[in-house]
């Protein structure tokens, strides 16, 4: 069987987020982050062609590689940024909920359900400015 992938690559600019438990009040749910959401997904989408836009949403599996690079305050000095760059980043937002913020966000976006997802390789790291890397890679 040959495997034939296609792919795309996104880097999104700005310090990674993490999911957060939706919300109730007054026995009502809602979804704290539904605006970030629509934003995040909105910026993924500007980075894409329209030819990757037509084929979207992605019904078939996906491998997916996220790399999440977290800004270092402008506090720390040279040195400190220089020594920490590209380390693992181990303070707190977790790896799962970083990975799970992006899985619901591209939700009926990018894939039609994040239950397609067959593989996920994801890293946390330090880096000069933060931002969140894609490599999306459809099994055909």
């Amino acid at each position: 069987m040959e495997l034939k992938l296609n792919q795309m690559r996104i880097e999104i600019p700005g310090n990674p987020i993490p999911l957060q438990r939706a919300r109730t009040s007054k026995n009502i749910f809602y979804d704290p982050q539904l605006i970030a959401k629509k934003n995040y997904a909105a910026e993924v989408l500007s980075q894409l062609s329209d030819e990757q836009k037509a084929l979207l949403p992605r019904k078939t599996p996906v491998m997916i590689s996220m790399t999440f690079t977290f800004g270092m305050p402008k506090s720390w000095s040279k040195k400190k940024q220089k020594a920490l760059e590209f380390t693992p980043h181990t303070a707190k937002k977790d790896l799962d909920n970083l990975i799970k913020w992006v899985g619901d966000s591209l939700n009926g976006i990018i894939w039609e359900d994040d239950a397609i997802i067959w593989s996920i390789r994801a890293l946390k790291m330090w880096g000069i400015e933060g931002s969140t890397s894609l490599e999306i890679k459809e099994l055909k």
